[in-house]
């Protein structure tokens, strides 16, 4: 039951921030607002298939990377490199050069 709940209140929030970033992104083209957005897509996409997991409409693939399952282990990480990308893009365009 924990679990269902806090699967539940991550779909909700998740949901919201999507729809959030969508909207965003049909009004922006600014590289790292647009990475930013692509993290949020694939967190989302995370609870998504934890969600079809939970149900029993995926079964896990079954190739491993040091013993996780390659699809979670990119879920997992994917967005922290969109998210680290688009800080980065960010941090590199406000350096002043000389």
């Amino acid at each position: 039951m924990d679990q269902l709940v806090s699967l539940l209140a991550r779909m909700i929030i998740g949901s919201l921030a999507t729809f959030l970033a969508i909207m965003l992104w049909s009004k922006t083209r600014d590289t790292a607002w647009l990475l930013i957005i692509l993290g949020v897509l694939i967190q989302f996409s995370r609870i998504i298939y934890q969600t079809l997991e939970l149900l029993g409409i995926v079964s896990p693939v079954g190739i491993l990377v040091l013993g996780v399952e390659l699809v979670n282990l990119l879920l997992d990480i994917l967005p922290l490199i969109a998210y680290t990308l688009g800080i980065l893009v960010m941090v590199l365009r406000k350096r002043n050069f000389p």
